[in-house]
């Protein structure tokens, strides 16, 4: 994880957040024109927004098992749900450090053997 881009951004991104917080109180103005230049000012760093980070590379594939494809076939609405979950799930950085983790560890399970 500390080798990885998307994580360090988190990291810095957790870090001005809670210098936000350590500030006993902040101000935040109510007229219009004041808002959105105190919005510009506060919007979220560069680079760690969804759209901004990239899924750096494909360790694995997103598939629903043979039942649930038969189910999706005739529902147009719970398939478009299920891309829905499958592209979210694909795109999880968690969930591929998690995959990582798991073939690390199958590795190391396979040298003792």
């Amino acid at each position: 994880m500390n080798a990885d881009k998307e994580f360090q951004a988190i990291k810095k991104f957790a870090g001005t957040i809670r210098a936000h917080r350590s500030t006993k109180t902040q101000t935040i103005p109510l007229k219009a024109d004041s808002f959105e230049q105190w919005a510009r000012q506060h919007q979220l760093e560069p680079g760690i927004t969804k759209n901004n980070i990239s899924v750096a590379s494909k360790k694995f594939i997103v598939d629903n098992h043979g039942l649930d494809k038969s189910l999706l076939v005739n529902n147009r609405y719970a398939k478009e749900i299920n891309n829905g979950w499958l592209d979210n799930i694909a795109a999880d950085m968690y969930v591929q450090e998690t995959f990582s983790v798991l073939c690390d560890l199958v590795n190391l399970q396979q040298l003792k053997n």
